[in-house]
């Protein structure tokens, strides 16, 4: 169908619909226009009624893309359509904005969350996203002239229901159960991201900021020393995504304990009775083994009173459930201690960085099972740099003595 024609035919829906506002002689005015293939009149008809959201979308949607789009261009698409609805709750955490076409495979995939905004019952701004539209076309040219599937997909926009999926396709697949159906969208899905990828979730966006407010004032200190610290923390002002971010900060985090270690060695290695080497041996192990208690260590000796920096509002439930049911960690109230919130960094890095069967993962694609510690996580990639950065311009010696070299070079015998 030329996509001019597949628009009247979207419009010409709208119109005929048992619920369409308009009045009998305004279906008459709108055929009349539409005959005419006079898109204005059409819209004059329209909107002449506060449309509800379900034909609002598309009329816009035609209204915009009208006119920046090939009005005598062919679009095909298969016959075979089926709006699938998914129950299971694993699977319906699977469910992302997709909208996947191959020619090749004649399979086509649409999935009714692509058309609502993030965490939202808001429909997109189609004009800016082709994509999305450039589906609903397809669709469209797939269900126009078939009543029942008209109103099932006029009724998937007027539910928001952001758990089914629309297949196209030249093979008849109705009336098959949610398990096949699944496989198909999971199907799609290893394609899409074999041949693009999904857009980053807006709540995981990076949190952009000066790390210290106030100008720094240059103090007699050893800024020489912490070039590993100052570029751990520029990688993290180039993160795209705040689960990045987070683990840049941690890497910083994580040297700073390091050096706790090795500044034991290096300060006295004058008066050492075994051999250097054995010293690093074992100060790489105990620090393999037991990392959490090297950070522990470094939060209580480097970076007494942080907790007092936090958003305490922000430990309250749900998030106070989730620390102690995932990582053991408890407090009274919000008001959690310096080694909570040495293990909170410890475990929060764990989950992003560790893919285990037996732990929490954090990704992209799983931003439910964890939405209720993200804004604890914002708020840490906002106090840790800024503690870091006051701790090394401090012209106070007394934290930064537990991690500052006094020498350049280590005696190995």
């Amino acid at each position: 169908m030329l996509r001019e024609n597949l628009y009247f035919k979207m419009l010409g829906s709208i119109c005929d619909a048992v619920d369409s506002p308009l009045t009998p002689q305004e279906k008459a005015d709108f055929n009349t226009a539409m005959g005419a293939k006079d898109f204005d009149g059409c819209f004059e008809q329209l909107d002449n009624h506060a449309l509800p959201e379900k034909y609002k979308l598309i009329v816009d949607g035609v209204r915009y893309y009208k006119d920046v789009s090939l009005l005598g261009e062919q679009i095909d698409s298969e016959s075979n359509v089926v709006f699938a609805s998914f129950t299971d709750d694993i699977r319906k955490m699977h469910l992302r904005p997709m909208v996947y076409n191959s020619s090749a495979q004649r399979f086509f995939a649409f999935s009714s969350c692509s058309l609502l905004e993030e965490n939202s019952d808001t429909f997109i701004d189609l004009t800016l996203d082709n994509s999305v539209w450039i589906g609903i076309e397809y669709i469209w040219n797939a269900i126009a002239d078939n009543a029942a599937d008209e109103a099932a997909f006029f009724q998937m926009l007027d539910a928001k229901d952001r758990f089914k999926v629309v297949f196209v396709t030249n093979q008849t697949i109705a009336g098959l159960d949610e398990e096949y159906l699944f496989k198909n969208y999971s199907f799609a899905y290893l394609c899409y991201i074999n041949e693009n990828r999904f857009n980053l979730p807006q709540v995981l966006s990076p949190v952009s900021t000066r790390f210290v407010s106030t100008p720094l004032a240059i103090n007699a200190n050893n800024y020489d020393q912490y070039y590993d610290v100052y570029n751990a923390l520029n990688d993290a002002k180039h993160a795209t995504n705040i689960l990045t971010q987070f683990v840049h900060i941690y890497q910083a985090i994580e040297l700073l304990a390091y050096r706790m270690k090795m500044a034991k060695l290096v300060n006295s290695s004058s008066g050492m009775k075994q051999s250097a080497i054995k010293q690093l041996m074992a100060y790489a192990k105990t620090f393999r083994e037991d990392e959490s208690h090297s950070i522990i260590n470094l939060f209580a000796k480097v970076f007494p009173g942080i907790e007092n920096n936090m958003d305490h509002t922000l430990l309250a439930n749900p998030c106070k459930s989730f620390l102690g049911r995932n990582y053991g960690i408890t407090y009274t109230l919000t008001t959690i201690k310096n080694d909570g919130v040495a293990k909170l960094v410890y475990q929060l890095r764990n989950s992003i960085v560790h893919n285990k069967d037996t732990e929490l993962h954090f990704s992209f694609n799983n931003t439910e099972e964890y939405k209720v510690v993200i804004p604890v996580i914002k708020d840490l990639v906002k106090v840790l740099p800024e503690a870091i950065v006051n701790m090394l311009n401090d012209n106070n010696q007394a934290r930064r003595r537990e991690i500052e070299y006094s020498n350049r070079e280590l005696k190995l015998y």
